[in-house]
């Protein structure tokens, strides 16, 4: 008994170390959130507080991306009253249980930490993924991270279970069931084995694509159509890479650090790669191609799972074939020493970079036209000064906005009615997609008009012009590293021209 204590006392001290680590470096970017992870913790604060699917109390919408982290971030609500301090713990979770499983399959697979260890803090240090912080990507990672372990030690029940649970994280999960059922099925097992591992992955879905099928009208969330349907001045998911450099260099640069070494490393080795490594590698590239063929606006976090798989790859190529002593000489020298101090000492820099950036208030890469902290004093002023039975149209970002004022602010986010175009035009599309969209949308219900608004809410375009000036009742500056100067403006609905 007593060894058996000690056996697990070590890996149980440095799980707590690493949490608390964890938590205080998360900590540091809890006042930088993007608005899209508003989007969340308010469809989260609704299913907490009125068990409603939506935007706002008794209205069902379908616009949150990730129904998984939706039910995860309300039910770390429960605990923690305030949502910004409930995400915050929930990523510390998921990061410290990412840790854990990088190291062991990196011991699995190589019989050493190296792999881990650089993933780790890579993985930590990373520009792009701290940027999604309060999105779905930290649990989208942990859970291809989970995929592959599982993977590796061929426990395929399990596999399914995770696979499933990706899915409803976000639905381009579905890329790396396919990917990884086909690696299975070139396995020797037993033919019964992959059955009840395809059973039990549709057995885990159906719940809750039933329920969005019927119950929220579409099996894909309403962003798909809202996402795909927006133009950035012709700007595709594509071109995005070569915008953010543009914005933000180096933390672009450190975000995909080691993908050119992944990609040359697949190209020049991948008889020598595991089926684990080509698994996560293909995923990356499936995922890059499929959203270039949508067309969608770059969003910065939709090339998180791609930068995410495909830098694992670069650092699992990195840890196997990098040979110290090819670079210092016939030493003492091994990858059991200098990869973790190399890891280190480049995670350290990166980290730096990222808290160097005072005051922390925007994240190293985004695209919002307010920091959260603009934005909350709007939304506060909006919750002190306006009715709460006042219904606001909105031109403009809506999540941090919503969360904070808590009124009713208008837009296609919130009132599904709006969508009712979205969804005509895919019903009279010709062809295959004219019978997918007729099958999605069999149970699609608009619901009523929009609220009459009492307030207009938007960026003053007027000002800028020689058209006749508006009395505003209120008005704010905003300002980021990506937008220029600008004021959002209220003023009362009989006023607009």
């Amino acid at each position: 008994m007593k060894i058996t204590l000690q056996k697990h006392l070590k890996p149980t001290i440095i799980c707590l170390g690493l949490l608390v680590i964890i938590r205080v470096y998360l900590g540091l970017f809890q006042n930088a959130f993007i608005d899209d992870a508003f989007i969340t913790f308010q469809y989260a604060r609704n299913l907490r507080d009125h068990l409603t699917w939506g935007f706002f109390p008794g209205v069902t919408t379908n616009t949150a991306t990730s129904p998984l982290n939706v039910i995860l971030t309300a039910l770390m609500g429960v605990v923690f009253k305030d949502f910004v301090e409930a995400a915050v713990w929930l990523a510390t979770l998921e990061v410290t249980a990412l840790s854990v499983l990088l190291l062991r399959l990196s011991k699995r697979m190589t019989n050493n930490l190296g792999f881990g260890i650089v993933g780790i803090f890579l993985t930590l240090g990373n520009p792009l993924l701290i940027s999604t912080f309060g999105l779905e990507t930290l649990l989208f990672g942990l859970l291809v991270v989970l995929s592959l372990y599982l993977f590796e030690n061929q426990r395929w029940l399990g596999l399914a279970l995770s696979l499933a649970a990706l899915v409803l994280t976000r639905p381009d999960g579905l890329l790396l069931f396919v990917i990884m059922f086909g690696f299975t099925i070139r396995k020797k097992i037993a033919f019964t084995e992959k059955i009840r591992f395809l059973i039990l992955f549709v057995v885990t879905l159906m719940p809750w694509y039933l329920f969005s099928w019927i119950q929220l009208g579409s099996l894909l969330p309403d962003t798909f159509l809202l996402k795909v349907n927006q133009n950035w001045q012709g700007l595709h998911y594509v071109f995005g890479i070569g915008l953010y450099l543009f914005k933000y260099p180096l933390a672009t640069i450190l975000a995909l650090i080691a993908v050119p070494l992944g990609i040359l490393g697949m190209i020049t080795k991948r008889k020598e790669i595991p089926p684990t490594i080509r698994a996560l590698f293909w995923f990356g590239v499936s995922y890059f191609c499929a959203y270039s063929l949508l067309r969608v606006p770059p969003y910065h976090w939709y090339y998180t799972p791609v930068a995410v798989s495909i830098n694992l790859v670069g650092i699992w190529i990195f840890t196997q074939w990098f040979q110290p002593r090819r670079f210092f000489g016939e030493q003492n020298l091994n990858r059991k020493t200098v990869l973790p101090v190399a890891s280190v000492i480049l995670s350290l820099s990166l980290v730096g970079f990222l808290i160097l950036q005072e005051p922390l208030q925007e994240m190293p890469i985004h695209s919002n036209w307010a920091t959260q902290q603009q934005y909350q004093e709007i939304g506060n002023w909006l919750k002190n000064n306006l009715d709460p039975s006042a219904k606001i149209k909105l031109n403009g970002e809506i999540g941090t906005l919503a969360f904070y004022s808590e009124r009713v602010l208008i837009d296609m986010f919130s009132c599904r009615y709006e969508q009712q175009l979205d969804v005509n035009q895919f019903l009279q599309r010709d062809g295959l997609i004219r019978l997918l969209a007729q099958i999605n949308f069999f149970w699609f219900d608009p619901g009523e008009p929009c609220w009459q608004s009492d307030y207009l809410l938007g960026f003053d375009q007027r000002r800028a012009s020689n058209s006749e000036e508006i009395d505003y009742l209120m008005e704010w500056p905003i300002n980021t590293a990506w937008s220029e100067d600008k004021r959002v403006v209220l003023w009362p609905q009989e006023t607009d021209k």
